[in-house]
């Protein structure tokens, strides 16, 4: 899975963007903040208010800015890879960015986390990814810092379309904070240790 990606990206280091359409690379950190601030203004989370800010901040000070943010897949996760007849794909490009690789590897590294050999899912997913290609960094706290912001984007996108669709707000919009909670005290729980 880890040589699959890392394929994927060495690929897409061919790929220029037509200059028309040229994304912006924006970092994390500067994606982080936007994403806290549309949350605060489209929903409350109960609980420590400073809960957001810290979890920003933690996503600042853990993500490596790469100069040389290339395309990236941008919703990478284990039900986006197929294997068909020996030969291994991903599907589901919509959400294709500029961006740093680590992006594309925390919602994985994230997901195996959550299985009964995580770590060693989640080294062979790094050892993969690193014999085809060189990581800019490994550490656990960018991944869980790539995985909140991730969390972050992913539920200011949901509450704004919740605030749009009033009728189903409240139990929809229940549940992604809960999971953004969860995501945000990870990161900021396992800075304190």
């Amino acid at each position: 899975m880890g040589a699959l990606v890392a394929a994927l990206h060495q690929h897409a280091e061919e790929f220029r963007w037509p200059q028309e359409i040229a994304p912006a690379h924006e970092g994390a950190a500067c994606r982080a903040f936007a994403a806290c601030d549309s949350l605060r203004s489209v929903f409350s989370l109960p609980g420590d208010p400073s809960l957001l800010t810290d979890a920003a901040a933690l996503i600042s000070d853990n993500t490596p800015e790469s100069a040389d943010a290339g395309p990236i897949h941008g919703d990478l996760r284990l039900r986006k890879l197929r294997l068909k007849e020996g030969v291994a794909g991903v599907v589901g490009f919509g959400r294709c960015r500029a961006g740093a690789d680590l992006e594309d590897l925390s919602p994985l590294w994230a997901e195996l986390g959550e299985r009964k050999t995580a770590s060693e899912l989640q080294g062979a997913l790094l050892e993969g990814y690193r014999s085809v290609r060189p990581l800019l960094t490994t550490s656990e706290d960018a991944l869980r810092a790539y995985d909140a912001l991730r969390a972050l984007e992913e539920a200011a996108i949901g509450l704004e379309a919740l605030r749009q669709d009033r009728r189903s707000k409240g139990e929809a919009a229940d549940r992604i904070a809960a999971g953004l909670r969860q995501s945000l005290s990870g990161i900021v729980r396992a800075k304190g240790t």
